[in-house]
């Protein structure tokens, strides 16, 4: 890479974007071929940040850290449907007001594969009958998730800055890295700064476009965490019935 920059700067030498690629990513055509410029950059800059440069072991990974938000639906229908042979039409059952409630989910793991525990935000007023219910309800595993509520089950600031301080700030000793999309309750900069400063974590944003391509989170865990989802909702009505209101 000190030879691209070298390179460069003399009047008569030109370097192209696809030997930049090359050069950011040690030459490994197949791992280029399969990201765009902007995912090769972030990941130079990743592995070049000071709190890795002093690991040399594919250790150092563990200190990279990936987060990735889904919403999850009460009412999880399953994608396929039955009707008779020479049917013209298909009647599909939509959710209705009662089902439409929702929950966010917030997945966190290492490029190691150590997890983080995951925060789970419900509908609700902060202080009001849902919080309360949720910390009385003994059928929550406080040990396995962190749980909070947003009026629109949201991950606002101050939801956010609750996961920071009762889970990331416990769990995660040391320096590390962590990789967050263009959500804008990650692009606030207080949350980027209590982070960095409190929690001695350095962040990195996602280029818009690329999270497909450089967001493990997103590709990999994301959509079976969905599928398990729906069969364990699929499961529960058929052992319990088809749920009436949120309640149920």
């Amino acid at each position: 890479m000190r030879w691209v920059c070298m390179t460069s700067t003399e009047r008569f030498v030109y370097v192209s974007t696809e030997c930049v690629c090359a050069a950011l990513a040690g030459f490994d055509l197949p791992f280029i071929a399969t990201r765009s410029h902007e995912a090769v950059v972030m990941i130079y800059c990743i592995e070049c940040s000071p709190f890795l440069a002093c690991h040399h072991s594919h250790d150092r990974y563990s200190y990279v850290y990936n987060i990735d938000q889904m919403s999850i639906y009460i009412d999880m229908d399953p994608a396929t449907t039955l009707e008779f042979i020479g049917a013209w039409s298909v009647d599909v059952a939509q959710t209705t007001t009662a089902n439409s409630f929702r929950a966010s989910v917030f997945l966190c793991a290492s490029a190691a594969g150590e997890k983080v525990r995951p925060l789970i935000v419900l509908a609700g007023v902060q202080g009001a009958t849902v919080e309360a219910e949720l910390w009385r309800d003994r059928g929550f595993d406080w040990e396995a998730a962190y749980y909070a509520v947003q009026r629109m089950s949201y991950c606002d600031a101050h939801v956010m800055q609750a996961w920071i301080d009762n889970v990331w700030r416990q769990q995660i000793m040391g320096p590390s890295v962590m990789q967050l999309d263009n959500l804008r309750a990650h692009r606030m900069e207080i949350i980027r700064i209590t982070l960095e400063r409190d929690c001695h974590t350095r962040v990195k944003f996602m280029p818009p476009g690329i999270t497909r391509l450089s967001q493990p989170m997103d590709v990999s865990v994301v959509r079976p965490f969905k599928h398990r989802c729906r069969m364990l909702y699929l499961k529960l009505n058929r052992e319990r019935g088809v749920a009436v209101t949120p309640r149920d």
